[in-house]
């Protein structure tokens, strides 16, 4: 049954054409590719690489591309549709009444094209958005609509109506380089990470980079390693409470590197005025996938950056993700070593019990036998058909990073570039560049194990001064005000032990003191009074949007 196709994608939200009527090729691009000077230029470079391709060597093209993009490629015969190795920019893909192919890049035109409602909701996918904030696996929300995974591609054939889902690049971080010394190890990762940098600065071409600084490493390594490639045009700025230590640092790290720093404070009820606006609503929309709850932390500070004469409309975006996790940083304690000496049963066990303890706890009350027993049978399915090491216990790490990496990765935590484009800047992710995923997926556990080598080679090399003297950042509590009364009720607390001193914290104190204020969007007495325990902000969030679908906190109907 031939089959048309509808391409639904937000307007004004950085989408691009190219076409050619010689060969009846249009393709829409999002994103950017090295070498290519705008978005413009990369789709027509797509353009002349399909036209020299056939549908067997479609996937190892999309291979070839160096950067972060979403296309879709619409000619006569069959429809491409893709996301790069780390699906930075996300795509659905579902069948409407007539049976058409629907392509969509956010939810709202899909649900209304195809007229789905609550009864459409996918009670499985439902529970997962509630226990993490994302859907596990290939679907959404709601039943129907697929959601393409990272380094996946679907070829649909307009004659037979049939799709055909590729996944062309994928990451495996069990794919371990052993028989490297550390010193070389170090000397790779410094030239990789210099490469990647040149790449940047060559593509921005002088354009003014803005940088959101913390003090973290991830963000500092950017600034640093900008400085020692001499690129000038940078501005670092920071965000949250007044007198906060990430800006704090941020600004000792800016003034070391000779680069301008601006402060941008975020108040609850200048947070609450701009989310209750209609750009802002825009962005919830915009960034509303089906499939994560949409990142929040960094829009109240980009609409008010729009507002800064220091920032050049123009200006190129630039954040650490996902620095940390590539890194080796979020490898549980109990997976930093092989797991030699037990059952195949007692592993499996062991890395699951780690998963659900990091990314599947937003409402503990949902952390039950019935509802973790189908999350089990998905994730390892999962791992099945990416073809990782399932009997090997030196690599148990990488199952857990695998695993992170699909899902809360690719699909939640990358989530924060929706908001760069709603506001109308151009963003980059060096850390999640092809290259470093190529050299992260080969680091050997022992290097990997609480960023070891990452630290190494920022320490060794020290560009622009800002690795030794001024780490690790020191970290103090905002408001100082609060400072007495919560150390009253921690000694308080202290006959009952740590576990019910952290309860306290988190429905007393960590609402007033999150100094990115990211808890303004929920009420102080809603997180204090509730009856149930949450784990933070994005428990709150995540409620909110599951709202805006019809469900409540668990993913039931409301």
């Amino acid at each position: 049954m031939a089959a048309d196709t509808a391409v639904l994608l937000g307007r004004d939200f950085g989408w691009r054409e190219a076409s050619s009527p010689s060969s009846d090729i249009l393709v829409r691009f999002k994103g950017y590719l090295s070498g290519c000077s705008g978005p413009v230029a990369a789709a027509d470079h797509i353009r002349r690489l399909i036209e020299q391709s056939d549908a067997v060597d479609i996937p190892r093209m999309l291979a070839t591309l160096d950067g972060h993009f979403a296309m879709v490629a619409d000619m006569p015969a069959q429809c491409i549709v893709a996301v790069d190795r780390v699906r930075s920019i996300p795509l659905l893909l579902a069948r409407d009444a007539s049976g058409a192919w629907v392509i969509a890049d956010h939810g709202s035109p899909l649900l209304e094209r195809l007229g789905l409602t609550i009864a459409d909701v996918d009670p499985d996918a439902a529970r997962d958005f509630a226990m993490a904030g994302y859907v596990v696996g290939k679907g959404t929300l709601y039943r129907g609509i697929r959601a393409l995974l990272p380094g996946e591609c679907a070829i649909i054939d307009k004659r037979s109506g049939e799709v055909t889902i590729r996944r062309y690049a994928l990451y495996r971080p069990w794919l371990v380089t052993d028989g490297v010394d550390r010193d070389t190890w170090v000397s790779r990762l410094r030239d990789v990470t210099l490469h990647i940098l040149e790449k940047m600065v060559t593509d921005a071409a002088g354009r003014q980079i803005l940088l959101p600084l913390s003090a973290g490493l991830d963000s500092r390594l950017i600034a640093s390693g900008l400085r020692k490639l001499g690129y000038r045009n940078v501005v670092c700025f920071s965000y949250g409470r007044a007198g906060n230590h990430e800006a704090d640092a941020a600004r000792k790290i800016a003034e070391k590197l000779g680069y301008p720093w601006h402060f941008l404070p975020t108040t609850t009820a200048g947070f609450r005025r701009a989310r209750a606006s209609t750009e802002y609503q825009r962005f919830l929309t915009l960034a509303d996938n089906l499939v994560s709850t949409p990142v929040e932390q960094d829009a109240y500070c980009l609409e008010t950056l729009r507002r800064q004469s220091w920032a050049a409309d123009d200006g190129i975006i630039v954040n650490g993700q996902s620095g940390d996790y590539i890194s080796g940083a979020h490898i549980p304690p109990a997976l930093r070593k092989p797991l030699d000496g037990i059952s195949r049963n007692e592993r499996d066990e062991l890395i699951f019990s780690c998963m659900v303890h990091k990314h599947f706890g937003l409402w503990p009350d949902l952390v039950t036998a019935e509802n973790l027993q189908p999350l089990k049978a998905k994730l390892w399915d999962e791992l099945a058909e990416a073809g990782a090491p399932l009997d090997d216990p030196s690599l148990a790490f990488a199952l857990y990073e695998f695993s992170e990496f699909q899902n809360r990765q690719c699909k939640y935590v990358i989530g924060n570039q929706r908001g760069y484009e709603a506001f109308g800047y151009d963003w980059r992710l060096p850390l999640w560049d092809p290259a470093y995923l190529d050299f992260w997926e080969r680091v050997p556990l022992e290097y990997k194990a609480e960023q070891n080598l990452y630290r190494d080679m920022l320490v060794a090399e020290n560009w622009g001064g800002v690795w030794t003297s001024l780490l690790p950042a020191p970290r103090w509590i905002v408001p100082r005000s609060v400072v007495p009364l919560r150390a009253t009720v921690k000694l308080a607390c202290a006959p009952a032990g740590r576990a019910t001193w952290h309860r306290v914290e988190k429905r007393l104190f960590n609402h007033i003191t999150d100094p990115l204020r990211k808890y303004a969007a929920v009420p102080w007495w809603k997180v204090a009074t509730t009856s149930r325990p949450s784990r933070n902000v994005v428990s709150w969030l995540t409620e909110q949007y599951l709202a805006r679908h019809g469900l409540n906190w668990a993913g039931n109907p409301l």
